[in-house]
């Protein structure tokens, strides 16, 4: 099981983290902004909340469970828990996880959609909260 996390700001951008060049899948890419497995005994609410402070240094408190759906790539199979909050920051990345974090519009993202930059599961995620 994984869990994503989902934050748009007040100005309803979308913050992602770039995923760091020594991950095996999708290194490079950018992705949501915080994301991981569910470790044993733990339920993918305490898994959102720790991937959230070791990736970008939040301490998530106030979240709301969108949906969850099952994704089949090359690398890996993940029943993936998409979570979302509203956050304008501040961040702390940690640069073994994550090279880099900044906020993008929904437009940007739609432009840059087709180009290899975004993981498949934050281009499905994406579709699935705006409609494209």
């Amino acid at each position: 099981m994984v869990v994503h996390l989902v934050i748009i700001d007040s100005k309803d951008r979308f913050f992602l983290q770039k995923r760091s060049m020594n991950k095996e899948a999708f290194p490079g890419y950018w992705d949501t902004a915080a994301g991981g497995h569910v470790s044993a005994g733990e339920t993918i609410h305490e898994a959102i909340e720790r991937e959230a402070k070791e990736e970008i240094g939040i301490d998530l408190k106030n979240k709301d469970f969108l949906f969850s759906r099952l994704y089949r790539m090359e690398l890996e199979t993940e029943l993936s828990f998409v979570f979302k909050a509203v956050y304008d920051g501040p961040f702390k990345i940690d640069n073994d996880e994550v090279t880099e974090g900044r906020f993008f519009t929904a437009d940007e993202i739609r432009a840059e959609a087709g180009k290899n930059k975004f993981t498949p599961v934050l281009k499905d995620i994406f579709s699935v909260i705006c409609g494209s």
